[in-house]
């Protein structure tokens, strides 16, 4: 009775070593694989369908025409251009107002130029900074501001 219960103990403890050797090295493989993911090269964080795009532009074209003209230059000479989209996805736009600094005006002129999602403003370069505060007539108010970390630390908590 005694050397069933010791064979029994003996098969117990082999087992939660075993069980202890395999989660320890599944956790490495795990761990491993996350840091591959994180030290990529900085892939978009939003992913843009152009066809989707095209097929809803009939569909809310109606609902983005009614917005109010609040483009402040038309003539950008410095940086580039963002990213445009010509309509937000799923044809709900992010609420741009919630980067401190923007205000409706400045919401609805990014609107018009095709900036509707945070993820958008997250991906901006430095080129592309200097083509807004140009755009918006002002001087480094998106790095001052600090729009692109707060629309980062937006999207990656909307996308969750």
């Amino acid at each position: 009775m005694i050397e069933l219960a010791m064979q029994i103990l003996l098969c117990l403890l082999i087992a939660a070593l075993l069980g202890g050797i395999i989660g320890y090295i599944l956790g490495k493989i795990s761990k491993c694989d996350k840091d591959e993911i994180t030290s990529k090269s900085k892939a978009p964080l939003y992913d843009y369908d152009e066809e989707e795009y095209e097929k809803d532009l009939t569909i809310h074209k109606e609902e983005f025409a009614t917005l109010p003209d609040a483009t402040i230059k038309k003539d950008v000479t410095k940086g580039i251009k963002p990213i445009a989209y010509p309509l937000p996805k799923n044809g709900e736009a992010d609420d741009l107002k919630k980067i401190q600094g923007i205000g409706i005006k400045v919401e609805n002129a990014l609107y018009e130029v095709g900036v509707f999602h945070y993820a958008q403003i997250a991906d901006w370069t430095k080129d592309n900074t200097e083509w807004v505060d140009d755009y918006l007539s002002t001087e480094g108010r998106v790095k001052r501001e600090s729009w692109i970390s707060q629309a980062k630390e937006l999207a990656i908590n909307t996308n969750i």
